[in-house]
């Protein structure tokens, strides 16, 4: 697994927000990419992961945001895997 992460929250806002703007879904066989928009409490945000092994992946996701609006892509199997084929 690889991951990336650096959040600059908002000290000044009153509540912890993650709203939901929009959401797009898009299945092309056992792949799955999705794209969110959201409102949240962050000035600053950058996330990006990649896992090889889990219980449904491989999956990449990124995130970036700025000034309180977050852009998330997310790609990944949606397959499950048993506990004999990851181990």
């Amino acid at each position: 697994m690889f991951n990336i992460t650096l959040m600059l929250h908002n000290p000044f806002a009153k509540e912890l927000l993650h709203n939901n703007l929009f959401n797009k879904v898009r299945s092309y066989g056992n792949k799955v990419v999705e794209l969110n928009l959201y409102r949240t409490a962050t000035l600053l945000t950058f996330d990006m992961s990649l896992w090889l092994r889990g219980d449904h992946r491989p999956e990449f996701y990124f995130s970036l945001g700025l000034l309180g609006f977050n852009i998330e892509f997310s790609f990944y199997d949606k397959r499950h895997f048993s506990e004999e084929i990851l181990y």
